[in-house]
């Protein structure tokens, strides 16, 4: 995962892995979360996120549902 500035000049990245191995839906939901905690972490305002997953809408409702 990775951050940039408003004019998409690149910030700062993270690598977290996760083990063991699991369904793609899964591991995109876990990544989502991974990404909120971090960005948390660092105390950033409002932020917008971009996903590369062809299921988006399943992992955001299997988020919003646990």
């Amino acid at each position: 995962m990775y951050i940039r500035d408003e004019h998409g000049t690149f910030v700062l990245a993270k690598i977290d892995w996760v083990s063991p191995i699991c369904e793609v839906h899964i591991g995109e939901a876990l990544g989502l979360i991974s990404s909120l905690e971090w960005v948390h972490e660092l105390n950033m305002g409002p932020i917008d996120l971009e996903m590369d997953a062809r299921e988006w809408w399943w992992i955001v409702f299997f988020i919003l549902s646990t």
